[in-house]
């Protein structure tokens, strides 16, 4: 008994011995070059540049992991060489040092992000008056800044650009730009003045139409007078029959609300009144499908452009697969329009466009 432990006992022993041997042999062989690194820069700025490697003996082989990492070899010294970074997150790269029997070290090249731009949400987009504004300008590259009008000055000092604007006595919108650039890219920042008093007057309005009696959509042009009722309220009056109450934002232009009486009418069998409503209506409105909506909060926009010029755009996304620019009138019984108090169609005017006289 006592034989056979000890002959367990060696077996055992045996067994730890071939697998502490195996562990041994795992481990992975250390790579041992023959040169030494004296001075590597290993951060380099997110601007095209260059830095220097030394070593004490000259590698074999050296040669970039990536692209945008250019590598020159000049005996025991490598010379770097890095693209502009024009993304905003930091990037590596390893350098490869290769000896003559094949072994290598890879060193780490880190370039900086780019911090580039100016901030979309200091747009000046107001009224006519002037403007005297610093706006922080955050950047790590050399930035030139400019603008696309005369009545814009800009003063950049310290990450800063002060913004000095000239008060619009045109009579008439304007749109300018901030421009920035640098390593290649371009950034802008929107400056608009308009006040109510810009863009009252006559229009001719064109669009699109129901024609009753053939049942298809026909062109139409109609008269169109934009009248100031106070600094933030107009009437937008069609044909010099329709007067369509409007909110206006300085900047930004006139809202219009649907489910507003643009127009009152007698019925003549009954005597009683009928109101002629606002409704929202879709860009894609046909005979076939009349695409419209009866309410009280949805709106139709007549924003300024970049040419100063008056647009129809739709406020909010009601459909992804439609644009609601677009309006029309319907009759009413009365001026709480409802399902129940719709008589019929007055007149739809599909994708307006407006025209200056």
């Amino acid at each position: 008994m006592k034989r056979i432990s000890l002959i367990l006992l060696a077996a055992l022993g045996l067994l730890s011995l071939g697998s502490s041997c195996k562990k041994q042999q795992d481990v992975p062989r250390l790579s041992q070059v023959d040169f030494s690194v004296l001075e590597a820069k290993t951060y380099l700025p997110v601007e095209s540049s260059t830095a220097t490697v030394r070593l004490d003996k000259a590698p074999a082989k050296a040669y970039s992991s990536a692209s945008w990492l250019q590598v020159a070899q000049e005996g025991a010294t490598i010379r770097l060489t890095a693209t502009d970074n024009i993304n905003p997150q930091s990037r590596n790269a390893s350098l490869v040092l290769k000896d003559s029997k094949g072994d290598s070290i890879a060193i780490n090249i880190m370039q900086a992000g780019i911090i580039f731009g100016l901030p979309k949400e200091q747009a000046m987009i107001g009224g006519d008056a002037a403007i005297d504004k610093t706006i922080k300008a955050p950047s790590n590259i050399t930035v030139t800044y400019t603008t696309s009008a005369d009545w814009i000055q800009l003063e950049p000092k310290d990450q800063q650009l002060r913004v000095i604007v000239a008060e619009n006595t045109t009579g008439r919108p304007r749109t300018g730009w901030i421009i920035a650039k640098g390593v290649g890219l371009v950034d802008s920042l929107q400056v608009t003045q308009v006040d109510l008093a810009d863009i009252v007057g006559q229009y001719t309005q064109h669009s699109m139409t129901l024609d009753a009696a053939t049942g298809t959509m026909v062109p139409l042009s109609s008269d169109v007078e934009i009248k100031k009722v106070s600094d933030t309220q107009a009437q937008f009056i069609i044909d010099g029959t329709y007067t369509w109450e409007a909110a206006f934002t300085p900047g930004q232009g006139l809202e219009l609300l649907n489910g507003k009486v643009v127009k009152t009418a007698t019925d003549p069998a009954s005597g009683k009144n009928i109101y002629i409503m606002s409704v929202l209506a879709a860009d894609d409105f046909t005979a076939e499908h009349k695409t419209y909506i009866i309410g009280t909060r949805e709106p139709v926009l007549i924003s300024v452009n970049h040419d100063g010029k008056l647009i129809f755009k739709e406020k909010s996304k009601i459909s992804s697969e439609q644009y609601w620019a677009s309006y029309g009138f319907v009759r009413s019984s009365s001026r709480q329009i409802t399902q129940g108090t719709f008589i019929g169609i007055e007149k739809f005017f599909i994708q307006p466009k407006l025209e200056a006289k």
